[in-house]
């Protein structure tokens, strides 16, 4: 049975969306406590959703396991330009981290205080600044390892399946659409679990919705360049493993609606996707000559 590509991407979202809802709700009605260890296998499972999401939708269009996972972007070969990639992928995120701290220093809102504060309570004495250097060494093999393992679970879906789904409407469009989705799938951890916005509730669903746009764009350009979703995934991953700093390197009135997944966060990564388009015009351009 083939479907349109309508009717296969609502079917899609409906999965994704209504499986995601079902682990977070899961999640909310444990009445014992919430250990980090029951907060990991939560994450792992609801980053796999639109996993499940992209495969059932491409069984119900006939595709068998292997050809699905070719559809999504899903390789078992790993070629050099995929390699490269995968790993140059994860300095993306490092790139917007020094950017958010330049675009701190410049207003005034940079400081270390809370990252101080932080290494105080730690059983060994750390100066600040090498924490930080062991840091984002680790967070490197976090993101292309365990991290990128994690966040293959959504790349199946936003930048393989969906992104597949859309090619055809412009890369406009394919971004904002595949953007938006992706943030609101995060809507119903925001509202009852509080994720990464334990105040600020409804204006997270808000201003991640906008993060998660203009992160995609230059998500999107590594998926269409390498053909494959590993090096969005690693890319995911260091975002996931250093972007937890920019709590900790900036001061803000109320963190939760300016810092690294509020408005400079927004602001940082607008540049960073402007930037992305600006080098992929150019890369092609140098491709037609």
């Amino acid at each position: 049975m083939v479907m349109s590509s309508l009717k296969a991407i609502v079917t899609y979202v409906a999965i994704a969306f209504g499986s995601a809802l079902l682990v977070d709700l899961a999640l909310l009605t444990i009445s014992t406590t919430k250990t980090l260890l029951i907060h990991i296998i939560w994450g792992f499972l609801r980053m796999y959703t639109p996993t499940l999401a992209s495969l059932i939708t491409l069984r119900l269009e006939g595709y068998r396991f292997r050809e699905a996972l070719s559809f999504t972007g899903v390789t078992t070969g790993a070629s050099l330009k995929i390699i490269k990639w995968f790993l140059l992928a994860p300095l993306i995120p490092f790139s917007a981290l020094a950017l958010y701290i330049a675009i701190a220093c410049a207003i005034g809102t940079f400081t270390i205080n809370p990252l101080v504060r932080l290494l105080e309570g730690s059983p060994i004495p750390l100066n600040p600044a090498i924490y930080a250097l062991v840091l984002l060494f680790s967070s490197y093999i976090a993101a292309i390892t365990v991290n990128a393992g994690a966040a293959l679970g959504e790349e199946i879906g936003w930048r393989g399946f969906l992104a597949r789904k859309l090619k055809d409407i412009g890369f406009v469009r394919e971004c904002l659409i595949i953007g938006v989705l992706w943030g609101l799938w995060h809507a119903s951890a925001i509202l009852l679990l509080g994720h990464n916005y334990r105040v600020h509730r409804v204006e997270g669903v808000l201003l991640f919705t906008i993060f998660t746009t203009v992160l995609t764009v230059p998500m999107v350009l590594i998926r269409d360049i390498t053909d494959n979703v590993f090096p969005a995934a690693s890319l995911h991953g260091s975002l996931n493993a250093i972007w937890g700093l920019t709590y900790l390197l900036s001061d803000f009135p109320n963190n939760e609606l300016y810092d690294g997944l509020g408005i400079l966060g927004i602001i940082t990564w607008s540049i960073i996707a402007i930037i992305s388009v600006f080098l992929d015009k150019t890369r092609q351009r140098k491709g037609k000559k």
